[in-house]
């Protein structure tokens, strides 16, 4: 197995029956924390949903779905899997599990600031007033050199990340393209966010 797959990917993979009653192994993960939490201190890591052998469920997803290396006898369970690369993905499977709850939080926080906005200023359908022309191209240059060099020298910032999408942007003026450059404009913003959200966890945690 060669192919690097997302932690969505992985988290979207079926689920053949299981005694979590999961149809994929996101659904799974979430069915084990959340017996995690209703047992507390009697939670059974060998049996957590009263059958032991409970990792097996994950493996044979993983294997089933062509993750992982594995073979299955005539009766469909499994005789061998790669169980160290199966490891591998669901601790990946696990940490996009942590960061699509951040996502949807963000999600909730910019849907509540576009109401904000609507309800305040209405409907606004205001002129691009995107130019390309010599100005806003030597601008677009001059911020992708500067962030090109900030990288090279160890010393990028996200200023420098996202003065240079919104710099591309004011240089577009079809339409069609400054939805994309305007779509990334957004994502480095979200990015930037998140990693504030992570830096200030990780304060919290140091100062606990």
């Amino acid at each position: 197995m060669t192919q690097e797959l997302s932690g969505v990917q992985i988290l979207d993979t079926p689920m053949q029956p299981n005694d979590a009653s999961a149809t994929t192994i996101r659904d799974y993960l979430v069915a084990l924390v959340a017996t995690v939490w209703e047992h507390g201190e009697g939670f059974s890591g060998k049996r957590p949903f009263g059958n032991s052998g409970w990792s097996w469920e994950l493996y044979t997803a993983l294997a089933r779905a062509g993750h992982v290396d594995g073979t299955f006898d005539e009766d469909g369970y499994p005789d061998d899997v790669d169980t160290a690369r199966g490891r591998k993905l669901i601790s990946v499977a696990i940490g996009a599990l942590g960061e699509s709850a951040a996502r949807t939080a963000e999600e909730e926080e910019v849907r509540a600031e576009l109401a904000r906005q609507d309800a305040k200023w209405g409907v606004q359908d205001h002129p691009d007033g995107t130019h390309d022309c010599q100005d806003t191209r030597a601008y677009a240059d001059m911020a992708r050199e500067w962030c090109k060099s900030a990288a090279e020298a160890g010393e990028v910032t996200w200023q420098h990340i996202l003065n240079e999408a919104f710099a591309e942007a004011f240089a577009e003026e079809d339409p069609e393209k400054l939805l994309v450059e305007l779509l990334q404009v957004e994502a480095v913003a979200r990015q930037w966010r998140m990693a504030i959200r992570r830096r200030l966890a990780a304060q919290e945690g140091d100062e606990s």
